[in-house]
């Protein structure tokens, strides 16, 4: 099961869909299965070029095993003569759906130069849809848990998580226990939210998407309260995938940086000293209870905001 494009969504106003089915219609069957889905800004859009903007992001799974949406500020390693674009600026080229707003409110879309007739609901209700995922939810301890272009935040609950997407509204997940850390990983091969959960009496790694990672084999006793942990602050969560008999995820408790490995046969929970990752060029901000700006860490530029 991939992540799709609308998890944690609700189903949408029909004309939503009319607008998916009206891209799909005329997109070309793709060359490869997984490819990447560029977009062109970050920039605030209006409510009625984001959801025609997601609209086609759908559309374009239809066609796939699975997608990776990413800026193209991080693009430059996967325009490898396969990925497609989502712009506002009408480049000519293939593999292009390009979108622009009149002053009316209408929104007009082409796909590799063909003007599609689309027919998008109010900025109200394209509004309403495209924050359905975490309407009214507090958002707490935003962070960027990996270098890619997307968010996690706690919730309400120890066990509840928002994930912001790139070009993609926030979604909501209950997992089966309090969270202590967390990360979303997406290549355009694998789509997988990643979490350190306590179940009973044990520290899980639970995977939410595609299946197929080892690490969710990791657990390991504990004698501490992750519900009381999450009152405090959420951790990254960083993956050790050096070798196949030898594996874990790295995560902070207490001010201090702990691992859970698999090593030769054993597993084990023990502090770590492994240098830090890679962080991403941008950086979470938390505004007030329900609204998250996402910040150009070179420039100080808002990027995006993330509000409930």
């Amino acid at each position: 099961m991939k992540m799709h494009a609308l998890t944690g969504v609700e189903p949408g106003p029909e004309e939503f869909h009319a607008v998916v089915d009206a891209i799909a219609r005329w997109l070309p069957a793709p060359r490869y299965s997984r490819f990447p889905v560029v977009l062109d800004d970050l920039q605030a859009l209006s409510a009625r070029l984001e959801l025609v903007r997601l609209a086609a992001i759908v559309a374009l799974e239809r066609t796939a095993r699975s997608v990776h949406v990413l800026p193209v500020s991080a693009a430059h390693s996967y325009q490898s003569g396969h990925d497609w674009v989502i712009s506002q600026a009408g480049p000519a080229r293939e593999r292009t759906v390009t979108l622009a707003e009149d002053g009316d409110g209408h929104v007009r879309v082409t796909v590799e130069g063909r003007p599609i007739e689309v027919a998008v609901p109010s900025e109200q209700e394209c509004r309403r849809f495209l924050e359905s995922g975490v309407s009214g939810a507090m958002l707490r301890f935003p962070v960027f848990s990996s270098s890619g272009s997307s968010l996690i935040a706690r919730t309400d609950g120890a066990d509840e998580l928002v994930l912001w997407r790139l070009g993609l509204p926030a979604a909501r997940f209950r997992l089966p226990g309090p969270v202590l850390a967390a990360t979303y990983l997406s290549d355009g091969s694998f789509d997988l939210l990643f979490a350190l959960v306590q179940i009973g009496g044990e520290l899980v790694v639970h995977l939410e998407g595609t299946p197929g990672s080892a690490v969710h084999q990791l657990r390991a006793p504990i004698d501490f309260s992750v519900a009381e942990e999450a009152e405090r602050g959420l951790s990254p969560l960083y993956l050790d995938l050096d070798e196949p008999w030898r594996f874990g995820v790295r995560f902070r408790r207490a001010g201090q940086w702990w691992a859970l490995r698999y090593d030769g046969g054993s597993i084990a929970l023990v502090p770590s000293h492994a240098d830090a990752h890679h962080e991403p060029p941008w950086i979470a901000v938390q505004q007030s209870p329900h609204l998250v700006e996402i910040l150009d860490k070179a420039t100080g530029t808002v990027l995006h905001r993330l509000s409930t």
